[in-house]
């Protein structure tokens, strides 16, 4: 993010931000939760929390990844607190309807998304299956064995790196995954990727992050998922969600939020803001200046 956050200081048509970005407990150099069950839900209790203390009791959060689904928590649990949210991966529920519809868009695109280039994101119901369950290793061993591969993250640097840039490498995009270097620096330079991963190494915090799916999924199985909640209408969302996204990330949510912007950023994957920062700021931005433009006109309350 601290590409982005450099953009994003700089005053444009009279609009800068104060950027805030903060590491969830366990990761980085945020001290490690003390309990079990600590989940989505409170990183977004903690969050806020130190959004007050910074004396912003009111605030724009913008999240990709976990931070998509802590930005739901906040927008759900905190709706007072939270000025609009802002999403890198969409938040779609996978269920029979979504799926059918997922389906029919595969082959009848026009019938489905009515913007043209939303609709040459999806492709055959079998390869986005394919391509999606190819993905869920890493997943299905977080969410139930975490600490099996956390002692390897946490002991063998060169293992660390392996595991974490596979992934820069498929969801920056899935094709680069043919390529013999995995297409790493066609995007990113050495120096960032090694960055991110010496930091999991100089903190060996590699164990608990995985650890946090395991977590979250004894939420979903236990019927208390955050993420399925809606969000109070007064909240505005936008999502900016990269072109190369997983399929199951770019998927237009439907009833959840009150989305006034909906958008794909072209040539880029997952990370986005680490991607391309640049594309990132001008979403961002528009995002922001929609919901001042609404704000601004909202019939003022007269006193008697």
């Amino acid at each position: 993010m601290f590409k982005l956050a450099d953009l994003l200081r700089k005053p444009v048509n009279d609009i800068a931000f104060e950027i805030i970005i903060p590491s969830r407990p366990g990761y980085g150099y945020s001290e490690q939760p003390h309990r079990t069950g600590f989940s989505a839900a409170d990183v977004a209790r903690i969050y806020v929390k130190l959004m007050k203390r910074l004396g912003h009791n009111k605030f724009f959060f913008h999240g990709e990844d976990w931070g998509a689904i802590e930005a739901h928590g906040i927008a759900a649990l905190y709706p007072d607190n939270i000025e609009g949210i802002h999403f890198g991966m969409a938040l779609a529920d996978m269920n029979l309807k979504s799926t059918f519809k997922m389906a029919i868009g595969a082959y009848f695109p026009s019938l489905i998304y009515p913007d043209e280039f939303e609709a040459k994101q999806f492709e055959s119901p079998l390869k986005m299956f394919t391509q999606t369950l190819g993905e869920m290793g890493y997943f299905l061993i977080q969410s139930t064995k975490p600490d099996t591969i956390g002692a390897s993250l946490v002991d063998s640097p060169a293992g660390l790196a392996a595991y974490v840039l596979e992934k820069f490498s498929t969801w920056m995009n899935k094709s680069f995954k043919e390529l013999p270097d995995g297409g790493l620096t066609k995007k990113l330079n050495l120096d960032e990727l090694l960055t991110n991963i010496m930091i999991y190494w100089q903190t060996q915090t590699g164990a608990y992050s995985t650890r946090y799916y395991k977590e979250f999924s004894n939420f979903i199985f236990s019927g208390q998922d955050i993420s399925k909640t809606y969000v109070d209408r007064h909240i505005p969302a936008g999502f900016s969600i990269g072109e190369h996204e997983i399929d199951v990330g770019k998927l237009r949510p439907k009833g959840k939020y009150r989305i006034v912007k909906f958008d794909y950023i072209k040539n880029t994957g997952h990370f986005s803001a680490f991607e391309n920062p640049t594309e990132v700021n001008e979403h961002l931005r528009k995002f922001v200046s929609i919901v001042l433009d609404e704000q601004k006109e909202k019939p003022k309350s007269t006193e008697l």
